[in-house]
């Protein structure tokens, strides 16, 4: 038996998910989240990038549809989940996802079963328009 250990990303959509149906009408979404950490470097007093590292990630069910019809691409994310090893690099499989609060506010729309799934419509507060 293999425990695999969760793990959680901050970072933005390189692209609008990927949404699809698979062969048995399974709802389906994929998306890349680009993740760059800071850090401090105390020898030059400044903050830093780290190298950015783009992550594949796919969500299934409901979940895939909310994600699809509630996310575009550069809005910030934080995923949990679990990565799982493939051919040429890792894949996060999507247990949770959600719109960062840090540079956002989330207006949450509640879906037909509001107390298992919820959708929210962002509204990017560096996008938005000036007036």
């Amino acid at each position: 038996m293999t425990i695999q250990q969760a793990t959680t990303i901050i970072g933005r959509l390189v692209d609008d998910p990927d949404f699809r149906y698979t062969g048995n009408g399974v709802p389906v979404a994929n998306f890349t989240i680009a993740s760059s950490p800071r850090f401090y470097d105390v020898g030059t007093q400044e903050w830093k990038s780290a190298q950015t590292l783009y992550l594949p990630c796919v969500v299934w069910r409901d979940q895939a549809e909310h994600a699809s019809e509630s996310l575009r691409r550069g809005d910030r994310v934080i995923v949990t989940g679990r990565l799982v090893p493939n051919v040429h690099s890792v894949e996060v499989d999507v247990d949770d996802i959600g719109v960062s609060l840090k540079y956002a506010a989330v207006q949450p729309l509640r879906s037909a079963v509001a107390s298992t799934t919820n959708q929210a419509r962002v509204i990017d507060t560096d996008r938005a328009p000036t007036p």
